[in-house]
C-alpha cells in the first residue's frame, strides 16, 4: 500500500451529511497521510469534526465565481468553520483567475478578508 497526502471531495452543489460521508472517510483512511480537500463551504458542513476525529486535517476550499454576493456567502462559511476549528489550510478562489471569474484585485480582497478574519489558518 502506497499512502497518499490526501484525496479531494467535490460532489456539486448537494450538501452531505457527515452521517453520508463518514463511511468514505473511514474507507479511505488508511491510505491517507494528510487529510482531505474540498472545493466548497457548501458540499461538506461538518466535515471539519468529522476528518478530526479520524485523525485527519481539512483544507476547506471557498468556491468563488462572477456572483459577488455568493462569493461573500462562501467566504462567511469558510470564515466560521475556520474560527470553529474546523478547518486546517483554506483553498480561496481556486481556478477563478483561470476561469476569469474575478480579477486580481478582487481575489486579493477576498484573500485579505480571510487573512483578517482568521489569521491562524493558512492560506
Amino acid at each position: 500500500m502506497i499512502p497518499v497526502p490526501g484525496f479531494c471531495f467535490g460532489i456539486g452543489d448537494t450538501p452531505k451529511t457527515p452521517a453520508e460521508v463518514e463511511p468514505a472517510l473511514r474507507q479511505l483512511r488508511p491510505y491517507l497521510t494528510w487529510g482531505v480537500r474540498t472545493y466548497s463551504t457548501r458540499s461538506f458542513p461538518g466535515l471539519g469534526p468529522l476528518a478530526h476525529g479520524l485523525g485527519l486535517k481539512v483544507a476547506a476550499g471557498a468556491w468563488l465565481n462572477q456572483d459577488r454576493q455568493a462569493n461573500r456567502d462562501e467566504l462567511d462559511r469558510l470564515i466560521a468553520a475556520a474560527r470553529a476549528g474546523e478547518v486546517d489550510l483554506a483553498v480561496v478562489g481556486n481556478e477563478t483567475l483561470f476561469r476569469q471569474d474575478l480579477d486580481p484585485a478582487e481575489l486579493i480582497d477576498l484573500l485579505q478578508a480571510f487573512r483578517a478574519a482568521v489569521p491562524g489558518v493558512p492560506v
